[in-house]
């Protein structure tokens, strides 16, 4: 049986590629996956910059809205009730984004520290 495989490949022989050309594809691989994670850490750095600031006028707003009369809710619109509301479940829904992006880079802080440990010799 193993003849067969033998006969076909008798004048072909297994070449090995150098080290050198070995540990080239080894780095590039590693350096792909290091400026991936740097791409996306700053990317969600840059989205929460940008949230943190929306999210500051947002409650900016919602202060302006609610009054600083300690009967204000008693005496208010049915329309700015309302958007007060509205204003509420939005900033709601930023908090939650901003705990994402929190966790988010927090785990590609650590993805980039695995890497440099790892891979100790790695050009940025």
């Amino acid at each position: 049986m193993f003849h067969f495989f033998l006969r076909a490949r008798a004048d072909q022989f297994f070449n090995a590629r150098s080290i050198e050309r070995d540990a080239e594809n080894d780095r590039a691989r590693v350096a792909s996956i290091a400026r991936m994670v740097e791409r996306s850490l700053e990317s969600a750095r840059t989205e929460r910059a940008g949230l943190v600031r929306r999210l500051d006028s947002a409650v900016t707003r919602a202060v302006a809205l609610s009054g600083n009369a300690p009967d204000e809710y008693l005496t208010r619109d049915d329309a700015d009730t309302r958007l007060l509301d509205q204003c509420e479940a939005e900033i709601q829904k930023g908090r939650r984004r901003l705990d994402e992006l929190t966790g988010n880079i927090a785990h590609l802080k650590f993805i980039r520290a695995a890497l440099l440990t790892r891979f100790s010799d790695l050009k940025w």
